[in-house]
């Protein structure tokens, strides 16, 4: 990860929060515009993101002008999505990165490997929509296997997911 990387990403604070669903909603409206079935706007509520950052799971990077760059939540254990599968790892969520940040999903996601480790755990996991072949390919690309397949739970859309995995080693 580039120094520039480590210092950017902080820990989000719950003031955050309107700005990461922003992000997201932004995001969510570019997919449903080009056809990609993963996220639909205002599906995240603020309050959601506001007590996740307030327990120390979401990571923001800023641009100059105080624009959020890059977002990421990372959390420790995942049953939620990994059912009987979830184990100590650093499980990556809402990795968003703006368009015209600077800020590269991999330096987010070195970003993610470093705190895991950090943590003493040796596994980076995470969850991509399965029929999402362009995000699936890149975390592929990124080292990531897949392990195995589940459904969305409640209240997400009924998609199946790919559970992926990367060890790390420090």
């Amino acid at each position: 990860m580039s120094p520039t990387m480590r210092s950017t990403l902080r820990p989000a604070d719950p003031c955050d929060a309107p700005d990461i669903v922003n992000l997201r909603d932004r995001i969510a409206r570019w997919m449903v515009d080009r056809g990609i079935r993963q996220w639909s706007p205002g599906e995240y509520p603020i309050a959601t993101a506001a007590d996740e950052a307030a327990r120390g799971e979401w990571f923001v990077a800023r641009d100059e002008a105080g624009c959020l760059a890059a977002t990421v939540r990372l959390i420790w254990s995942d049953p939620r999505f990994w059912g009987d599968a979830d184990a100590p790892a650093g499980y990556v969520h809402g990795l968003m990165v703006a368009t015209a940040s600077t800020v590269r999903g991999r330096d987010v996601l070195d970003f993610a490997a470093e705190r895991t480790l950090e943590r003493g755990l040796d596994r980076l996991r995470l969850d991509v929509v399965g029929h999402n072949d362009v995000l699936v390919r890149f975390y592929a690309d990124y080292g990531f296997t897949e392990v195995g397949r589940a459904r969305l739970p409640h209240p997400f859309p009924d998609y199946e997911i790919a559970l992926m995995e990367k060890p790390l080693s420090p």
